[in-house]
């Protein structure tokens, strides 16, 4: 869903012949008709900042808010979103970029949350509305941590799984926020 709500940004921000405004409003009609529900499900909502870590699951809807917020801008939405994204950087990364896991599941599902995370913090930058500068460091070194983790003897069969993840956090890190990425060079 997110994917979708930034491609329908960049058709509307092209004028692309056949889309349009009405266009723009039927598809965040439907993605908040479909994904309501899991919006408000339990499990969506256990924004609960005490919790040690957030799922990859929780970070996809999040990641999907914040685009169809951005979208329409829904300052409301994206306010929650940015707020919610702030908190989970904060109470599930650790200060060295560290990220609890157990075995090599954990550690693919571990990436797709950092990839997630990742993803969100461009959308934000891009609006204007970045992480602070106490939480940028600690998301650079998620990325670069588990990025050399992979293929380790800890986790042999644990390849690197986000290749736009790791593409956009060099963006994101090195090439806009003019901030090094020794694990990327």
């Amino acid at each position: 869903m997110a994917s979708m709500a930034r491609a329908a940004a960049l058709l509307r921000c092209a004028r692309a012949p056949g889309w349009g405004q009405a266009d723009v409003d039927n598809l965040v009609r439907w993605a908040r008709a479909r994904l309501g529900v899991l919006w408000q499900s339990p499990h969506a909502a256990s924004w609960d900042p005490r919790r040690p870590v957030h799922s990859n699951w929780q970070i996809s809807v999040l990641e999907a808010r914040l685009n169809l917020a951005l979208l329409v801008n829904n300052t409301t939405e994206l306010g929650w979103a940015s707020s919610q994204l702030r908190s989970i950087v904060s109470n599930s990364v650790g200060p060295r970029g560290e990220l609890p896991m157990d075995d090599p599941r954990d550690f693919v599902h571990v990436q797709f949350a950092i990839g997630g995370l990742m993803q969100a913090a461009e959308a934000l930058h891009l609006a204007g509305r970045g992480l602070d500068s106490a939480l940028e460091p600690r998301l650079r070194a998620a990325v670069e941590n588990h990025g050399a983790m992979a293929g380790t003897s800890k986790y042999p069969d644990a390849g690197w799984v986000l290749p736009c993840g790791w593409h956009l956090a060099i963006r994101h890190f090195k090439g806009r926020l003019r901030q090094p990425m020794p694990g990327a060079e």
